[in-house]
């Protein structure tokens, strides 16, 4: 994958470029920009998977590049970075899809982490759509072979391929689909509603239990759940889906959330604020960031829904914490 690198400043692209071990995490290229219109210039040659991008820069602005970048039809996952600790800034990344908002000065290690996951993002939906085209193929051939009275074999082949194609499809939505479509970018309180419901915490009549897993082998129960913990850790700062968790750890959804409960004493949507609100707490008292953008850094749209849940949490507001809390621990 290739990376383009976009700031008015010409060190903190050199920064960028040179300070991280790219090839480690799967970057091939990185391109560097000082302007939009630069950005133009290497989006039309060469092919960009992520743009990192400065927000504030002279003629035109992250925005408008990403814009352009959106009507050109270029599938690229962006991640902002600027200086502006504002939320207006926050809510129109959000609302422009890009994949994350970053403030400066911010450590490598966290930009790294950042285009990590997006890479993840990426060859998930990747994968997802060479599934479905698979899928297609496969059914074209079924109805080809049905009217043609071809090789009986080849028919089976196609019918059981469109089947496996159509079973994965339904279970990880491509994203924008049907399945998973969500029309206005909600944040993290509506995606928890919708996918965690009370009802699914069993399995439905007919529903296979995920084959070679024995929900007495307490072992892997502890490593399935560990790896969901390490995920959800690795990703606070975002939406979290059960249905992404579940296919992150190879489950059922509705598996997960039973077992979930079972080994933890807490249902995972439970477990999931639990966690974004105790980060947020350490940010509100161990750093000057603005309550506005801790929300969003724990994967919150609606400031007032954090701040809500946050005091159904802990039983006071954020910005009471950060009178009373500071010198806590």
């Amino acid at each position: 994958m290739n990376l383009l690198a976009v700031d008015d400043q010409i060190n903190v692209v050199n920064g960028l470029a040179e300070s991280i071990a790219w090839k480690d995490i799967g970057i091939a290229q990185v391109f560097r920009a000082y302007s939009a219109a630069g950005a133009k210039e290497i989006f039309l040659k060469y092919p960009v998977d992520i743009l990192l991008c400065d927000i504030e820069m002279p003629a035109e602005s992250g925005f408008g590049l990403l814009e352009w970048v959106r009507a050109q039809g270029l599938q690229v996952e962006c991640i902002f970075l600027t200086a502006h600790a504002d939320f207006g800034y926050a809510r129109t990344a959000l609302q422009m899809d890009s994949f994350d908002y970053i403030l400066k000065p911010a450590r490598y290690s966290e930009i790294e982490a950042a285009v990590g996951r997006a890479i993840d993002k990426i060859s998930r939906d990747r994968n997802l759509s060479r599934l479905a085209r698979v899928g297609e193929e496969a059914e074209k051939r079924r109805y080809e072979e049905a009217e043609g009275g071809r090789g009986k074999g080849d028919a089976l082949y196609a019918a059981a391929a469109a089947g496996y194609a159509a079973e994965k499809s339904a279970a990880c939505p491509v994203p924008g689909g049907p399945a998973g479509k969500s029309g206005e970018n909600r944040g993290t309180e509506g995606r928890l509603r919708e996918d965690e419901n009370p009802a699914d915490t069993d399995l439905s009549p007919g529903e296979a239990w995920p084959e070679g897993f024995d929900e007495g082998a307490e072992d892997e129960t502890r490593r399935r759940i560990a790896q969901v913990k390490r995920y959800i850790a690795r990703n606070l700062d975002r939406e979290l889906r059960r249905d992404e968790i579940a296919e992150h750890v190879f489950l059922n959804p509705s598996y997960l959330s039973r077992l979930f409960t079972k080994a933890e004493g807490i249902s995972l949507k439970e477990y999931i604020i639990q966690e974004k609100m105790r980060a947020a707490r350490e940010m509100i008292r161990t750093t000057g960031l603005s309550i506005s953008i801790i929300a969003v850094r724990v994967g919150y749209a609606s400031f007032s829904y954090f701040s809500q849940t946050y005091k159904q949490v802990y039983g006071i507001s954020p910005s009471e914490e950060r009178r009373t809390g500071r010198n806590t621990v």
